[in-house]
C-alpha cells in the first residue's frame, strides 16, 4: 500500500507567482509553457469572467488537468473555455469528469508516461512506494480531485 499525499504551494506563493506564470505560458517559455496552460472561462452563474494557470496534460492526444477547486463545477455536463496552451490560445470545451475510479486511472496513467517521480511532481503529490489503482482512488475520494477533459470548440 502506497501513501500518496498533496504536495501543493502555498496559496500566498501561488497568487503572487500566478501574473508571471501566465506571462510565460501565453508566450510559450520555458517549462512552464510545456507543464502548465492558462484556462480561460466565464461562471455559469455569474458571467464573471475568469482566468488561471492550469496544469498540463496530454494523452493519446487528450489534454486535460487536475483540479480540486470550485470552479469545476462550471465545467459540469460541459462548457465553453479558451486555453492557452504554447503561447496560444484556442476555443475549447471542458467537461468535469470527477468519478473516482476514472480520474484514478488517468493519474495512473500520468504516473506511467512520465515516471514516478516526473509523474507525482506533476500530480501535485507525494507518493511513498508503488501506487495501486485502489490507492489512487481512495485519494482521488479523500482529496475530492477532479479532471477537465478539454475538446476542440
Amino acid at each position: 500500500m502506497a501513501t500518496i499525499t498533496r504536495s501543493t504551494p502555498n496559496p500566498k506563493v501561488t497568487a503572487a507567482v500566478n501574473p508571471i506564470v501566465k506571462f510565460f505560458i501565453r508566450r510559450g517559455w520555458g517549462m512552464v509553457a510545456r507543464r502548465l496552460m492558462v484556462l480561460h472561462w466565464n461562471g455559469r452563474k455569474s458571467g464573471q469572467a475568469y482566468s488561471t494557470p492550469v496544469s498540463r496534460y496530454e494523452l493519446d492526444g487528450r489534454l486535460f488537468t487536475q483540479t480540486r477547486a470550485g470552479f469545476r463545477h462550471n465545467f459540469v455536463g460541459g462548457h465553453p473555455a479558451e486555453l492557452v496552451v504554447d503561447g496560444e490560445r484556442r476555443p475549447v470545451v471542458g467537461t468535469l469528469v470527477d468519478a473516482p475510479d476514472l480520474v484514478a486511472q488517468r493519474m495512473r496513467d500520468v504516473l506511467a508516461e512520465m515516471g514516478p517521480d516526473q509523474g507525482s511532481q506533476a500530480l501535485g503529490v507525494k507518493i511513498d512506494g508503488t501506487p495501486t489503482i485502489d490507492d489512487l482512488t481512495r485519494y482521488v475520494t479523500d482529496e475530492g480531485v477532479a479532471l477537465l477533459d478539454f475538446t476542440a470548440a
